[in-house]
């Protein structure tokens, strides 16, 4: 379970760094005092070619991931994306 947990986080992470991540701020002032302060992330989009590089147990039970993305696949969605595709 810590594999396939290291392998979903390494694939969030790789989604957020092809993709971008939303983040959306508010903060509320009544009367010259912070009264909320709230900050939301959220991440979409799909990873489909990636390949696993290497597996490395950290300690026990944990692991890290590398993932890979060929150029080509990257170069595919920027231009998806350049023709408003994505």
């Amino acid at each position: 379970m810590a594999m396939r947990a290291a392998k979903l986080d390494a694939y969030r992470s790789l989604t957020e760094q092809i993709h971008g991540i939303r983040i959306q701020g508010e903060t509320t002032i009544g009367e010259a005092v912070l009264t909320s302060d709230k900050l939301a992330a959220a991440l979409n989009g799909i990873i489909i070619g990636a390949r696993t590089v290497k597996i490395e147990p950290t300690s026990d039970d944990t692991y890290q991931i590398h993932l890979e993305v060929s150029e080509t696949h990257i170069n595919r969605l920027v231009k998806a994306y350049r023709r408003g595709l994505i």
